[in-house]
């Protein structure tokens, strides 16, 4: 395409390439991944050229990936770290075989880690497959070691799935049991065979961030001239943008209807009859939260769609989960897990409720969601309410698993 566009393949109409690429998907791309072999390939000149690439995207305010997957020895993964620092770059993608000392000198640096797991090329089942241990394979080994030897915070890159009972999927669901927080970056969507659908379904958790790498499939395939391309590009990457967000959507949506499921499998829910609940009031279904608490996994589910709701509404960067005692304790603990955030529990204290034990640390000056099982009335959460503005703590939000007044 820089040949068919500019008339000749140079240095400098790569650059130009790239530069348009930028523009017209800045809009919709989160970061860009620069292929380092394509510049490396010019020498000096190529080099240069990469290093403005990297400066051009810092200038748009975007993150640039150095794809060059190094994987060396302490002293020279060091001088690759240096060179990752002189281009600008905020991230690299690594091998890690070699072990820890090929990493730890880019985290030392201030660069981020990538490491690559199980790849979306074609000979990747050649050594990455292999079964060692009895049951895990090599890939699966790697990336389990690097979260044991690593003390600090990395990336993984995790091949797009074709299917959704691949070897790729569950590498996925491995990572994100490991650690809800973990980046994935995930090659392979779109000319490679791998599935846009099947990849946010296993990626997305509400927490942890992953990166869909999509290159070739965005490249319009006809075009008329150099504005064309542009333009058609452009409403590929707004495509595939609104594609990805879709499949959000329908997760968060799966998410609210497995909740749904899990109470009524549980035996919670009880319809068409007379109850009287705590705070006097009459209606004709109950809820018995005491078969969810019982269940742990009936409990995650409900917690985690909890957690992913409070992360899409715009309240991920809180500080402090709030559970009054006794019943909402359980439900705090474990959105708060799913939130990787704090947790405390209010006490109740004659008519109000007040925070013990410490846990006013928790709560001055930050920003604290307060979590409940049932509304009827809402009083409960109207006095811890009270209890968190008067030690200081700033409500965000107040979430539930049941509110009898909908």
């Amino acid at each position: 395409d820089v040949k068919k566009l500019f008339g000749e393949f140079t240095v400098d109409n790569l650059l130009r390439f790239c530069k348009i690429i930028v523009d017209q998907t800045k809009e919709f791309a989160a970061c860009y991944k620069v292929n380092s072999a394509f510049f490396e390939a010019h020498g000096a000149e190529g080099w240069a050229a990469m290093q403005t690439l990297f400066d051009y995207i810092k200038s748009q305010g975007k993150l640039g990936i150095w794809d060059a997957k190094r994987g060396d020895i302490g002293n020279t993964a060091e001088r690759y770290a240096v060179a990752a620092v002189n281009l600008g770059a905020h991230a690299i993608t690594l091998n890690g075989y070699m072990g820890s000392d090929a990493i730890n000198p880019f985290a030392e640096k201030g660069i981020f880690p990538i490491i690559l797991g199980r790849t979306s090329n074609k000979s990747a089942t050649e050594f990455q497959f292999e079964i060692v241990n009895g049951s895990n394979d090599v890939s699966d080994l790697l990336i389990t070691k690097m979260s044991d030897v690593l003390s600090y915070d990395f990336g993984v890159v995790i091949g797009a799935p074709t299917g959704s009972h691949d070897r790729y999927v569950q590498s996925i669901e491995d990572v994100r049991a490991d650690d809800v927080n973990r980046l994935i970056l995930i090659p392979g969507v779109g000319a490679q065979g791998g599935s846009l659908n099947i990849t946010v379904h296993s990626a997305y958790n509400g927490v942890g961030g992953f990166v869909v790498n999509v290159s070739r499939s965005l490249i319009p395939k006809v075009y008329e001239n150099l504005n064309d391309f542009g333009v058609r590009l452009n409403d590929n990457a707004m495509n595939q943008h609104f594609d990805i967000i879709d499949q959000v959507c329908a997760c968060e949506k799966s998410k609210e209807e497995a909740a749904l499921r899990s109470i009524k499998t549980a035996g919670a829910i009880f319809t068409d009859d007379h109850f009287v609940y705590t705070s006097g009031k009459h209606g004709d279904t109950y809820i018995n939260k005491d078969k969810i608490y019982t269940n742990p996994v009936d409990l995650a589910i409900l917690c985690d769609a909890l957690g992913s709701l409070l992360i899409a509404q715009g309240f991920g960067s809180v500080d402090t989960i709030v559970g009054p005692a006794m019943g909402a304790i359980k439900i705090a603990d474990r959105i708060a897990e799913y939130m990787s955030v704090n947790t405390v529990y209010a006490e109740k204290s004659g008519d109000s409720f007040v925070f013990n034990r410490g846990y006013l640390d928790y709560i001055v000056g930050k920003k604290v969601v307060i979590s409940e099982d049932i509304f009827t009335t809402g009083g409960s959460v109207k006095k811890v309410i009270s209890a968190v503005k008067n030690a200081g703590g700033e409500i965000v939000a107040v979430v539930g698993l049941v509110n009898r007044n909908k």
